[in-house]
């Protein structure tokens, strides 16, 4: 029976059906999971669909994290946004200002996103950097994504 807790919790775990820290951003009571939509920041990043020859590019796709620092005006905490903590919104269309990082250092000014969710969805802000045009410049795309991967806002082009 010890062994069994342990191994039921890891796999809790790894299925993602254990409950992560989120932050109500509505007004009002507490309401059911298949009456909201939740939006979540990523990182690392999975860089495997984007592997390029630069070493300098690897280094910062694989360690690329995004962060959500305001949704419909509201700016987040610090702390939240350093936790990179889970939102819980109302359905309908939010406007977001996202940005990424490598290592704390940022890597842009925060980028605009406006996103339209639906009820008892959850969403996952991603980013992907390319080397820029000039030397040690780099370039950011935002999107997000649903639970199946499709992209609903931004684009990773």
């Amino acid at each position: 029976m010890q062994l069994i807790l342990p191994i039921y919790f890891v796999a809790l775990l790894l299925s993602g059906c254990l409950p992560l820290a989120t932050l109500r951003m509505y007004e009002g009571n507490q309401l059911p999971a298949d009456q909201i939509a939740i939006i979540g920041s990523v990182g690392p990043s999975s860089a495997s669909d984007y592997i390029r020859k630069s070493r300098a590019y690897w280094h910062y796709q694989s360690s690329l994290y995004t962060f959500i620092l305001e949704i419909d005006g509201k700016k987040l905490s610090s702390e939240d946004v350093n936790k990179r903590i889970s939102l819980e919104v109302l359905p309908g269309e939010h406007r977001m200002k996202v940005a990424a990082n490598v290592g704390g250092k940022s890597l842009c000014d925060p980028e605009p996103l406006i996103v339209l969710t639906e009820a008892g969805e959850n969403y996952s802000v991603m980013a992907r950097s390319e080397e820029g045009p000039e030397e040690n410049k780099i370039l950011l795309y935002f999107w997000v994504i649903d639970s199946s991967g499709n992209i609903i806002a931004g684009t990773k082009d």
